[in-house]
């Protein structure tokens, strides 16, 4: 009986996991809709480009990090080697804060001089701004990766994705409460929750790994390849999703970002479908895959792809019936929105309809192939966006990110194919 006790921990657990995650899905999104009616289509450009840039900037500092702790510390734990974890992950910290700094250094030169060249203003303000969070969101991603490859998700998963924005709700309605609303009040208000996450992240890092020193090298030979690929899977998911945030005020104005940063929101809820379901699947599919069986395999995953075909279809529908309403809650500056949201939403939720190609190819042990899809046209996606807003205007710009998202679900089902062919051919497991 303790076999399927312990199954039924691990089932509980993941699926207290995804409750968390959903939550915060739900969270953020509520929060990016209030900032929205509180600072309007103007200010909340500037601030969630802001915001896009910091969290990219974030990302490519990390390299890779989140993931590889979660696939290398758990065997260094198993193997007894827990004294040599600490050194490893504060040098490792060392070597990411280094690269994030050296990242806003050059990106805030380049922003610098295209502002000096437009005549716009507010670079100053808007650097500074990303930089403090960029810094604060480098200390809690670290923070929170290693709780979850010390086993401890749960916690983790409740610090990144509840406790941010939830406290930042309550900071915002505060504020709202007690004055008029501006850029540099919600600014003070979001720096601030992130310090105290920050703070509550880096007193958990303390106590997880107390008292240990920073090792010779920031990582190992052998994790470095590893730390590479990564890096490009999660860069080119953030570019896909709202990466072209950060770009867009090179050729919109601030009021069309705002618009566009919401607009992008609703359409991106589809992908917690994307994340949520497959999750659900992937324990069973795992465990089949391990016993060899072929027939189990393929109808559970025959019964994934129904389901995500489905919710794409149901997707699309809610978000055009229903996100006009969410605009108008955010204010009439963000009415004009509702052009572009069939269009921005149409290449996500089909991207859904093409089902869990990502998620098989990953359980197949091709990841490189994610990193060779997701990169590229998460790149190609926002130099479409800034295309297509600098010659067509914002409602074809916000088309741009969900059609990479297609092309890139269309291009891994089609290797997917391709791998099942030799699969067959070579009578090998799935």
């Amino acid at each position: 009986m303790r076999a399927p006790r312990a199954h039924m921990r691990e089932v509980s657990a993941t699926a207290a996991i995804t409750g968390l995650r959903m939550a915060g899905a739900a969270l953020s999104f509520a929060l990016a809709t209030l900032l929205s009616a509180l600072l309007g289509a103007g200010d909340a450009g500037r601030f969630f480009a802001a915001i896009s840039w910091a969290t990219g900037l974030t990302i490519i500092a990390l390299w890779g990090f989140p993931q590889l702790v979660l696939h290398e510390i758990p065997p260094m734990l198993a193997r007894a080697r827990r004294a040599a974890v600490g050194p490893l992950i504060r040098s490792m910290m060392a070597a990411n804060a280094a690269r994030l700094f050296g990242l806003l250094a050059v990106s805030g030169l380049g922003v610098l001089a295209f502002r000096a060249i437009t005549g716009a203003g507010g670079a100053i303000m808007d650097m500074l701004f990303a930089a403090a969070a960029a810094f604060l969101l480098l200390t809690i991603r670290t923070a929170t990766s290693t709780a979850k490859a010390l086993g401890l998700p749960g916690r983790a998963t409740a610090l990144e994705f509840v406790l941010v924005p939830g406290l930042a709700i309550g900071l915002c309605i505060l504020f709202l409460l007690g004055g008029d609303a501006d850029l540099w009040g919600a600014i003070v208000l979001y720096i601030a929750t992130l310090a105290v996450a920050a703070a509550a992240a880096y007193a958990g890092l303390q106590h997880q790994l107390p008292g240990c020193r920073f090792a010779r090298r920031s990582d190992p030979a052998p994790w470095k390849q590893r730390r590479f690929v990564f890096a490009q899977i999660e860069t080119g998911q953030f570019l896909t999703a709202m990466g072209a945030i950060a770009f867009l005020p090179l050729v919109l104005s601030s009021s069309d970002v705002g618009v566009l940063n919401l607009v992008l929101r609703i359409a991106g809820l589809v992908s917690l479908v994307t994340a949520t379901i497959p999750s659900i699947f992937i324990p069973r599919l795992a465990t089949l895959q391990a016993e060899g069986d072929r027939a189990g395999f393929a109808r559970t995953l025959g019964s994934l792809r129904l389901i995500m075909g489905m919710s794409g279809v149901a997707a699309y529908a809610a978000i055009v019936l229903l996100g006009p309403g969410i605009l108008a809650l955010a204010g009439p500056d963000f009415l004009a929105g509702a052009q572009a949201l069939p269009w921005a939403a149409a290449g996500f939720c089909a991207a859904l309809v093409l089902g869990p190609a990502g998620t098989e190819l990953t359980l197949l042990g091709h990841e490189k192939v994610l990193r060779n899809t997701i990169l590229p046209l998460g790149i190609l996606g926002v130099v479409a966006s800034l295309v297509a807003g600098w010659l067509a205007g914002p409602v074809w710009a916000s088309a741009m990110p969900g059609a990479a998202a297609f092309l890139a679900r269309a291009a891994q089902l089609a290797i997917l194919r391709q791998v099942r062919a030799r699969t067959n051919q070579g009578g090998a497991a799935p």
